[in-house]
């Protein structure tokens, strides 16, 4: 689409108004005689008017979502840490401490709430296990006192 160098206000009013914008300046004004008459290292601007001048460089382009900047202090919180390995040797402890270390990650104290969440997990279903296991010893030792008597 072709702009013209000089804006002719006369010329903007005839234009009709159900005509296609492209076709219009298309058959209005010839592209190619329009970029010789332009000046090679400025574009043009419509005269009598002031441009108002952005602070961007020409070929940058505004982010529309913030990039989250890495910070520094920002660290691995240790109640996270310490609720992962507890899930492991006591099973519901390591969920008490993953709910604790969610919540404070969440208030903004640290990182880990992928650690939080997989001992919260992690707990449950060790803790699962082990009522399961235990409910099988009972049954089997009941299943021995019969017979035995």
């Amino acid at each position: 689409m072709a702009i013209p160098s000089v804006w002719d206000e006369a010329e903007m009013t005839t234009r009709p108004e159900a005509d296609d914008s492209a076709s219009y300046w298309s058959s209005t004004y010839d592209s190619h005689e329009l970029r010789a008459s332009l000046p090679a290292s400025e574009p043009s601007r419509p005269q009598g008017k002031r441009e108002r001048v952005s602070k961007a460089t020409p070929h940058h382009v505004p982010e529309l979502v913030p990039r989250r900047q890495p910070s520094a202090a920002a660290s691995t919180n240790g109640v996270a840490i310490a609720a992962l390995i507890c899930a492991f040797l006591i099973a519901p402890l390591g969920v008490i401490l993953g709910l604790k270390a969610r919540r404070q990650i969440r208030g903004g104290e640290g990182e880990g709430e992928g650690l939080a969440t997989a001992a919260i997990v992690l707990g449950w279903v060790l803790t699962g296990f082990g009522a399961l296991w235990i409910v099988l010893q009972l049954v089997a030792i009941a299943a021995i006192a019969r017979a035995v008597s």
